[in-house]
């Protein structure tokens, strides 16, 4: 009798460390006999270095699934099929998307789901598949290594338009203008009584003008085809304030007397 009560607590020993075993296995692989996930195929061309299976599958950046199996497509070896299991199928609609995603600086790598309206169908799978196919799309830093080419080129473009306006020749014609037009203020300032030669400084200051707005056409045109519109905002004050100021010198040319002296009182004196 004592014999048969050993065995009984014996076996009942490793009964409970058998069940303890098996629990904590399936804690350990987080099986849910409840769960009601279902799986669905990402197809991805580019590359999913750092994707592993068991990472988060983030709605909007909420967990709503995990990844279950990564692998080359044997139908196309120029992609990747990664299935994930979505809790919960009802967010999954035909206009969402895939990307895979990293978190910051610590390479931990997700797949976020994006996009789904309310009025779109749920989405299923077709005919011919076991499980619907979410449309994947490149993630935010490979769009970004995507475009770096682009980026580099519009840069390169920008700064041959630059090198072309900002040249010797045109630079020795800038030179020359603010040169007339310092000229054309000092004479004016100090009431020159030579006001003809005030008047042939601007009119070569105009043709300097006129002269390098023809030769440069193409390129100022090149030049703010590229986003720069602050450049023709800039010439378009420029020949403003020029036609101001030939304004002023046609009206000092027209009466120079009424302009010096346009009263006892008010003229200005000459010394």
């Amino acid at each position: 009798m004592e014999t048969r009560a050993h065995y009984v607590m014996v076996g009942s020993f490793v009964i409970a460390v058998l069940s303890a075993l098996i629990v904590f296995v399936l804690w350990m692989a987080k099986i849910d006999f409840g769960d009601k996930s279902e799986l669905y195929n990402i197809y991805f061309e580019g590359s999913v270095t750092g994707l592993r299976v068991n990472e988060d599958v983030r709605y909007h950046g909420v967990p709503i699934g995990t990844v279950k199996q990564i692998k080359v497509d044997k139908k196309n070896i120029n992609r990747v099929r990664v299935r994930v299991a979505i809790k919960d199928p009802i967010l999954i609609r035909e206009n969402t998307s895939a990307s895979i995603e990293a978190q910051g600086l610590t390479g931990y790598t997700y797949i976020q789901i994006q996009g789904g309206t309310e009025d779109s169908p749920i989405l299923k799978s077709r005919k011919g598949e076991h499980y619907p196919v979410i449309p994947s799309q490149p993630s935010r830093i490979e769009m970004l290594f995507n475009n770096a080419p682009m980026i580099l080129a519009n840069l390169s473009q920008l700064s041959e338009n630059l090198n072309h306006l900002l040249n010797q020749e045109n630079r020795t014609h800038v030179k020359g203008i603010l040169e007339n037009i310092h000229k054309v203020s000092g004479n004016l300032a100090e009431g020159h009584s030579s006001l003809e030669v005030t008047i042939q400084e601007f009119q070569n200051t105009l043709r300097d003008i006129r002269n390098l707005i023809t030769q440069n056409q193409s390129g100022v045109e090149s030049f703010t085809s590229t986003g720069l519109a602050e450049f023709i905002s800039l010439t378009r004050e420029t020949r403003e304030m020029i036609n101001s100021i030939k304004q002023i010198a046609d009206s000092l040319n027209y009466s120079a007397g009424d302009f010096l002296h346009r009263s006892p009182q008010k003229g200005y004196k000459i010394e």
